[in-house]
């Protein structure tokens, strides 16, 4: 559906979704807008418009959700993911996108700070307090 690296970081987006296991319109529609806002998002060839953001997203729930739940190889294959992005043009944005999206709830969660934290630390970004 879309470039991979389009791809990786609808996936880290989506993954703030899911960080607290629970999923809200809130959040998906903060999804949607803050890929819809990132400028390395806007390609020319490919038209991200809100339709195709949540089909990508329902087409990746379950896949995203199973992987969350395998401890050591999510790990992993998290690791890659974000190191994946580590040159990202926009990985500020991104960071800062996900901020937005776990904060779309009103709280949150101890498992979205800790995704938060993880994705700082691997980027090399000082997460602000």
């Amino acid at each position: 559906m879309f470039t991979v690296p389009i791809n990786n970081v609808l996936t880290i987006l989506a993954l703030t979704v899911f960080a607290d296991k629970r999923v809200f319109a809130d959040e998906i529609n903060s999804f949607i807008n803050s890929a819809r806002n990132l400028e390395s998002l806007t390609d020319k060839d490919q038209s991200i418009s809100p339709p195709k953001l949540l089909a990508w997203f329902e087409v990746n729930r379950d896949e995203l959700k199973a992987r969350m739940q395998h401890g050591k190889s999510f790990e992993m294959w998290l690791n890659n993911l974000l190191d994946a992005l580590s040159d990202h043009p926009d990985r500020h944005a991104i960071l800062n996108r996900m901020i937005k999206i776990s904060k779309a709830d009103g709280e949150v969660h101890v498992s979205e700070k800790a995704l938060l934290a993880l994705t700082a630390r691997r980027w090399r970004i000082k997460l602000a307090a």
